[in-house]
């Protein structure tokens, strides 16, 4: 008896349909991590300083004497909250030590009391 008298016809197409079901989700699912792969390296900017940044430094205070540089990391190392532009220093002080080559956060600023 040969296999296709063993098995009905919609059986064979029940099997079709889920090897291409399965082809479908892989190609897919491969593609999108290769997009999240691919978007995770592509560079952002942030603020990063150059040297010592004490606790109590005003925004001002580190703009004028350039006490950083603006700097391009790939994403998957942009710190949270990571500062971009010079301009949200203004007002703010440093509410912590800020090390030389550490990204600026918006977390190490705070309002002046």
């Amino acid at each position: 008896m040969s296999l296709h008298h063993r098995f009905p016809s919609y059986f064979y197409k029940g099997v079709g349909v889920a090897a291409a079901l399965l082809v479908a989700f892989l190609l897919g699912y491969l593609s999108q991590d290769r997009n999240s792969v691919k978007g995770s390296t592509e560079p952002g900017t942030v603020l990063v300083a150059t040297r010592l940044i004490p606790k109590g430094t005003s925004g001002g205070s580190i703009a004028a004497h350039n006490l950083f540089v603006v700097a391009t990391v790939p994403k998957e190392q942009i710190a949270a909250r990571a500062i971009s532009d010079p301009a949200v220093l203004r007002g703010r002080v440093a509410a912590t030590d800020i090390y030389p080559r550490q990204q600026l956060a918006a977390s190490n600023f705070t309002t002046p009391h």
